[in-house]
């Protein structure tokens, strides 16, 4: 996937919002924050998974 459309991904089939805007030297690179409670982040990988699933 180009930057863009793994942005998009990410956005609007996973529902993430990941790290992917943080400027043109980021581009190749996903920035993911966990500093959060370990629900949170199993429903983000839930949901990450599911959505690539999709694409198989």
């Amino acid at each position: 996937m180009t930057a863009d459309q793994l942005k998009n991904f990410m956005t609007n089939e996973a529902k993430l919002g990941l790290g992917l805007w943080y400027g043109e030297e980021s581009k190749d690179h996903v920035r993911m924050n966990i500093a959060c409670p370990r629900t949170i982040v199993e429903q983000a990988l839930l949901r990450l998974k599911a959505a690539v699933d999709t694409l198989q």
